[in-house]
């Protein structure tokens, strides 16, 4: 049990993904959690939110693929 978000990515660029994802949250930076981006073989990755604060945070993704980098943010909301 328990919430998570879902990031989606290509199944095409599975096996060439790598980076970081950091769970940002701008009232406290000691809360910052960073976890390494690893898709399973459909291209999700679930990563829970257990143990984070109420409230906003924000999604800082930072990825390589085919030799290219990219970066993206979104925000999320924790009930």
């Amino acid at each position: 049990g328990g919430r998570s978000v879902a990031i989606t990515w290509p199944r095409a660029q599975v096996a060439t993904i790598s980076g970081t994802m950091t769970l940002y949250r701008a009232s406290d930076a000691a809360a910052d959690r960073t976890v390494r981006i690893a898709p399973d073989r459909d291209g999700v990755q679930h990563v829970p939110l257990a143990g984070l604060a109420r409230g906003h945070w924000r999604v800082k993704l930072e990825w390589q693929a085919d030799g290219r980098g990219y970066y993206a943010e979104r925000l999320v909301v924790v009930p």
